[in-house]
């Protein structure tokens, strides 16, 4: 359940829209948004023109919101404006190749090639976090490690980057990477910034979880699930359903215990 970061999901799903487009064409293309702070489909202008990319070259900074009005979390206007050169639109086709084999495990093949672009692209936060998913997913926590935590001290302000630090720490089969403590704070950290993520209290419950928390894992749990019911999500219910349910078995077995 490593996260993927929203600003690239939205990149690889607009630009690749726009991929076709000509130049100086502004499109209105439907796109779903894999975030709760977005509405789940919504409707956003594309720009693409054929000026200079800036360097270093970071594809998340080519969002810029047109108005100062709440993100919506209904159906509706996205109001963001995404204007991309042709240069990042193949670098998004990249990309989005790259996401399609993260989704099916091919991290033999996905690391490579997000290695390659980020030595094109370097400090580019969506290709690093991307990769930190795919070190995970393969077992490579240092590696991981590494990358997230540059990323923290980079962007404090993204809870996304915590999260998925802190669900590692929760999750990680390797012992040397097992860091309860320090997840349950990261999780934590995340959730002041984002309080009605379902991901990130997920994230807090299987740090509590694995700090031997389980009633706090529960609480968390249980604050996920609601989040995810209140979205509608049916398609994840089972999946934070269970991670209720085995909260609630431990409680119960350390109550029998004591």
């Amino acid at each position: 359940m490593s996260r993927r970061p929203t600003h690239f999901l939205l990149a690889a799903l607009l630009l690749t829209a726009a991929a076709s487009a000509q130049v100086d064409k502004t499109l209105d293309v439907p796109t779903r948004i894999a975030s709760p702070a977005y509405a789940p489909e919504a409707r956003a202008p594309i720009v693409i023109d054929e000026t200079k990319a800036p360097k270093p070259l970071d594809l998340s900074a080519i969002f810029s919101r047109v108005d100062a009005s709440p993100i919506p979390t209904t159906p509706g206007d996205l109001p963001l404006e995404l204007k991309a050169t042709a240069k990042e639109i193949q670098f998004v086709d990249r990309l989005r190749k790259a996401d399609a084999a993260f989704l099916t495990g091919q991290y033999d093949t996905v690391i490579p090639e997000l290695e390659t672009i980020l030595a094109e692209l370097p400090g580019d936060r969506g290709v690093r976090m991307l990769l930190s998913s795919a070190y995970q997913q393969s077992g490579r926590y240092d590696a991981a490690d590494k990358l997230l935590r540059e990323l923290v001290a980079e962007f404090p302000n993204d809870y996304t980057i915590r999260n998925n630090l802190a669900w590692m720490y929760a999750t990680a089969r390797d012992p040397a990477f097992r860091k309860a403590g320090e997840a349950v704070q990261l999780a934590r950290m995340a959730l002041v910034i984002a309080p009605a993520d379902h991901h990130v209290w997920s994230t807090l419950s299987a740090a509590y979880y694995a700090d031997g928390e389980y009633e706090r894992a529960l609480d968390a749990a249980e604050q996920a699930l609601f989040q995810v019911q209140k979205l509608g999500k049916s398609e994840d219910l089972l999946t934070y359903t269970d991670q209720v349910d085995r909260c609630r078995k431990a409680v119960r077995t350390m109550s029998i215990l004591e």
